[in-house]
């Protein structure tokens, strides 16, 4: 064991903090820095995940909301077919963050609260960049900031992404973080208007105001 060695981590959901949990477990120095003030808020996904987590960490059952043991797929005329699976678990998916993030501090990781923007290379360190313009040096960087990486982008790694677009109309029906409160999904959004619109499900990221919001959605508007 090298404990000269300084670990960073970016990102404190399940797979950064489970990997800093890890890693200080066996007597590292891990800090893994979060840009949201409260971990796991705001939520990021679904908390539906498979038993094969129960190997991994020990689940508290209180941050279990539920259980599916089947589903169904619905195709566009209503018919469906059901599936049986092992119960998968409904999480709180907010509690579930945080309490992965509380067996890494309880091996000694250290979170704090800072947006990485990006890291450059000198001798055998990585300098690391924050919104804040302060400058960390690390050993190891550990990207664990989600599918819109800033680590990944940073490194080259990110590469090109585009948007799965469903739908076959003329005129474009966006779907924003928050819609569907009337209890339908995306995939329900897609269904029912995929014949007049085309359906995109998009992801903005650090959007300052109002006016930024409006500026990104027209700019998609009109590449699409």
């Amino acid at each position: 064991k090298d404990l000269l060695i300084m670990i960073s981590i970016i990102g404190a959901g399940p797979a950064g903090s489970y990997s800093a949990y890890l890693l200080a477990k066996k007597g590292l120095d891990v800090n893994v820095y979060e840009e949201h003030k409260k971990i796991g808020d705001p939520i990021q996904c679904s908390g539906v995940i498979t038993p094969a987590l129960e190997p991994l960490i020990k689940i508290k059952k209180d941050i279990i909301v539920n259980k599916i043991n089947k589903f169904r797929i619905f195709s566009p005329n209503g018919k469906f077919f059901e599936v049986k699976i092992k119960p998968d678990y409904v999480f709180d998916r907010g509690e579930l963050d945080r309490y992965i993030a509380s067996l890494a501090q309880k091996e000694g990781a250290k979170f704090i609260t800072k947006r990485f923007t990006d890291f450059s290379r000198k001798y055998n360190k990585i300098k690391m960049k924050f919104s804040d313009n302060k400058i960390i040096e690390t050993d190891k960087l550990i990207g664990a900031d989600g599918p819109y990486s800033q680590v990944a982008k940073s490194a080259g790694l990110f590469g090109e992404r585009k948007y799965i677009i469903g739908g076959s109309g003329n005129e474009t029906l966006l779907v924003l973080p928050g819609s569907g409160q009337d209890g339908l999904s995306c995939f329900d959004l897609v269904d029912r208007f995929e014949k007049k619109y085309k359906v995109i499900a998009i992801y903005y990221d650090n959007l300052r105001s109002l006016q930024e919001f409006n500026n990104y959605i027209n700019a998609i508007l009109k590449k699409e």
